[in-house]
């Protein structure tokens, strides 16, 4: 049985990554966007750079965008964070969520506290 040398695992784990990036790729480019991003969907770092850029007028950029789209964006999170939202300022979509099928969504402690 032969050992792997640090070059062919070094070499090894740049495939896998690379495979990976790719098949994301072509996951995000083939699933239907029934919600708009908020900006680039990046494999692992999710929307960061693009939340980054826009920090200094975030809330211009995000008002653009909601404007643009129609009211309703979607934001996605680091991959290990679990802090994907959906962004809306749809009169309807914040009646149906916070008037009509309020138990359907689950706000957090803060927000269950404050209602």
């Amino acid at each position: 049985m032969e050992l792997l040398t640090y070059k062919d695992t070094f070499a090894a784990l740049l495939a896998a990554l690379a495979g990976f990036l790719v098949v994301h790729w072509q996951r995000a480019r083939m699933r239907p966007a029934s919600v708009p991003p908020l900006g680039t969907n990046w494999p692992v770092i999710g929307m960061l750079p693009t939340l980054i850029c826009q920090m200094v007028n975030f809330h211009d950029y995000l008002a653009e965008r909601l404007i643009k789209h129609g009211g309703t964006v979607e934001m996605q999170g680091l991959w290990f964070s679990d802090m994907d939202s959906i962004i809306t300022s749809d009169p309807a979509n914040i009646r149906h969520i916070m008037s009509c099928n309020f138990r359907n969504y689950p706000k957090g402690p803060i927000m269950k506290e404050i209602f």
